[in-house]
């Protein structure tokens, strides 16, 4: 979607160091935007302020953790701002209202969430082997997407006290081991 929308042929990605390192990156920036030019811009102290911070932070620390990310873009010209990184997307609103703040007249934030959970629908629908998962070999992304009420957590238990929080913040119950 950013490269369908760009009107300046500048886009940016922000994501994790492991994910703009990635080699799954330049296969994306390939497929869907080799004409474009593409920022990326890790953003790993990111993720920890959402993990750690961001349920007791206020509108301006909020702000201040983000302006850097978006003044560097906003110096390179971009007008779409995609966040490929899940974490990103509770500082969306942040994230705008500070390009806004700094004269990003027109630049637009892209979610990166639908690929990311099409994504990983695929690898447990692949999954046969992972106790609790329904389907095995052949069971549909789609089908795995529809599950609903869990989560999957890229981390080992014990889990931090914060994954109950956030848990229970979208209705789910805290994580459990599979």
């Amino acid at each position: 979607p950013a490269a369908e929308t760009s009107r300046t042929g500048r886009i940016g990605v922000m994501a994790t160091e492991r994910a703009i390192a990635d080699p799954c990156i330049d296969d994306l920036i390939a497929r869907f935007a080799p004409e474009l030019e593409v920022m990326r811009l890790p953003a790993q102290d990111l993720v920890s302020f959402v993990e750690r911070r961001y349920l007791s932070s206020s509108e301006a620390e909020r702000r201040a953790a983000v302006e850097p990310y978006v003044r560097r873009f906003l110096e390179g010209g971009v007008d779409r701002i995609v966040l490929a990184c899940t974490h990103y997307l509770h500082l969306e609103t942040d994230i705008a209202a500070c390009a806004q703040a700094l004269g990003g007249e027109g630049v637009e934030i892209v979610d990166a969430r639908r690929g990311v959970a099409d994504r990983i629908a695929q690898i447990v629908g692949e999954r046969s082997d992972a106790p609790g998962v329904p389907g095995g070999p052949g069971a549909s992304a789609e089908a795995a997407a529809r599950r609903p009420g869990r989560f999957f957590l890229t981390s080992d238990p014990p889990f931090a006290p914060s994954y109950g929080q956030w848990a229970r913040r979208f209705g789910l119950q805290p994580p459990e081991r599979l």
